[in-house]
């Protein structure tokens, strides 16, 4: 014990003299020296099932994090408001005169689903040369390096603990090579992202002091689809929603009944071309009204060799809109049709008129637009269609005129997209960093298309700068089945880590 304090003391007041090119090389050996204990440790953090709703398997994902955490000297702590999945904050010892940097992930996940995997979700496999089989069962026989390419799959092995993982082996390679850090560090660990963050705003304001950084570096997301390193300035916002609409109070005959009584699967096929053009162009009215088109990035240049080859790989004649490019696209108001849900389909399918339909959706919102204002135009779109707007399926079941309900859920909570500018001293510094490991292959984005909880920092804490550090793989199955993280990935991430914790001034 006396010999690891002995260690941490020199990590967090030595002077600040390391060169980014050592520390690369720093954590590039400590990955090739421990590819399998770090492999090990990522694996057991992945078997924990981390959906936000099992309160008990959030619990054993905060022990664990926790060990793991002090194991390495910092100090961690529960913050907490009544109702939430507790956020876990961490930190080491201040030194006077250092920049501070507020590090983020979440450790929460996204549903498995119920069909899709190729094995259990919470089984870490290794796929390697075109087979899967037990991470754990394969790393006693793994000798040398492992090669980059294989890859690792779980739920959340690449969003987002394949950046947790990275980021505590980044501190651990800093260590074996008595690199001083040369910021403050402190760790920030969402357990509700995947739901919202409903309450997170709520643990920010109440601990705002607490989290307060010079910089909020965001460890989310995936680099750039052409596998480029890449810095990015901004985020989409979101909410979600359910929307049903309803037939008959009982399933009824198609032959006997159809073309009388109201279908509530074809009635929302309509609502839903109502709502959303074949481009991707959202046709409710006002709903544009709140995107400042000043705000959306200048300068982004389709790259149309990498769009064809994206459109390759993914089985695609076309884009949704020819105008734009994916560079462009993400930085537009979006809404997403991400579930349906009526009837039967297939050999279950029944000549029957089923009782209701729903359509989950995915609103993408961008600076300036709220999830107040979408919500408001949303429903005043439904009633302009004709329906009644209510909160519960209550209301719905019980109204005489139940084909012209339409039952709206929000999710629990939602938020604005946010974007900032490049010149704030922290970002600058570490987009001159990264420059300095990557030259001209860096990519510094305006806007990632999906969305993180950035403007809940920036509106709640007094944090200076935000930027997000991305380090999955663009292909990593991110949300869906099969998710993925290369071990190029984990060995990026740990170097790039390293580079900001003990290279960023």
């Amino acid at each position: 014990m006396k010999t690891f304090l002995a260690a941490l003391l020199t990590l967090v007041s030595a002077p600040c003299m390391a060169d980014v090119r050592d520390v690369q090389r720093a954590a590039n050996e400590y990955y090739e020296q421990n590819a399998r204990a770090i492999l090990a440790e990522f694996g057991a953090l992945l078997s924990l099932p981390n959906h936000a709703d099992d309160r008990a398997g959030m619990e054993r994902n905060l022990l664990a994090l926790e060990q793991a955490l002090a194991k390495r000297g910092l100090k961690s702590r529960r913050l907490e408001v009544p109702g939430a999945v507790p956020s876990l904050y961490a930190e080491l010892p201040r030194v006077e005169g250092r920049p501070t940097v507020l590090w983020y992930a979440h450790y929460d996940g996204q549903p498995v689903g119920s069909s899709g995997w190729n094995t259990e979700p919470f089984q870490p496999m290794l796929a390697r040369e075109g087979k899967l089989e037990r991470l754990s069962a394969a790393l006693p026989a793994m000798s040398g390096v492992p090669d980059d390419a294989w890859r690792i799959h779980a739920r959340s092995a690449s969003d987002d603990k394949g950046a947790i993982a990275a980021m505590l082996a980044a501190l651990d390679a800093l260590r074996a090579a008595k690199i001083p850090l040369s910021v403050n560090l402190k760790i920030f660990l969402e357990g509700e992202e995947e739901t919202g963050s409903p309450n997170l705003p709520a643990i920010v304001r109440s601990h705002a002091e607490l989290i307060a950084a010079d910089l909020l570096l965001f460890a989310d997301g995936p680099r750039h689809q052409s596998g480029r390193p890449q810095v990015v300035l901004g985020v989409r916002g979101s909410q979600g929603a359910e929307l049903t609409l309803f037939g008959p109070s009982r399933a009824l005959h198609s032959g006997h009944y159809g073309n009388w009584a109201p279908n509530p699967a074809a009635r929302l096929a309509d609502v839903l071309a109502s709502v959303r053009a074949p481009d991707g162009r959202v046709k409710i009215e006002g709903y544009y009204d709140t995107f400042d088109r000043e705000l959306a990035p200048r300068g982004v240049v389709p790259d149309e060799d990498l769009e064809k080859l994206l459109l390759q790989e993914l089985g695609l004649g076309a884009r949704e809109n020819a105008q734009l490019a994916l560079a462009s696209a993400v930085t537009w108001p979006a809404i997403n049709v991400v579930g349906l849900r009526s009837g039967d389909t297939g050999g279950s399918a029944r000549n029957a008129i089923p009782v209701d339909a729903a359509a989950s959706l995915d609103f993408r919102l961008v600076p300036r637009q709220t999830p107040a204002s979408v919500r408001e135009v949303f429903e005043r779109h439904l009633r302009s269609l004709g329906y009644r707007v209510v909160g519960s399926r209550e209301q719905a079941q019980t109204a005489p005129d139940r084909e012209r309900v339409a039952l709206v859920t929000w999710g629990r909570a939602g938020y604005s997209g946010a974007r900032f500018t490049d010149d704030a001293p922290m970002v600058r510094s570490l987009i001159d960093l990264m420059r300095q490991v990557h030259g001209e292959r860096l990519v510094v984005a305006p806007i990632l298309g999906g969305s993180l909880p950035l403007s809940i920092f920036a509106d709640n804490a007094p944090v200076s700068s935000v930027v997000v550090l991305p380090i999955a793989n663009y292909d990593n199955n991110q949300h869906a089945p099969n998710e993925n993280v290369t071990l190029g990935s984990l060995r990026y991430g740990i170097a790039t880590f390293a580079a900001a914790f003990a290279a960023l001034r």
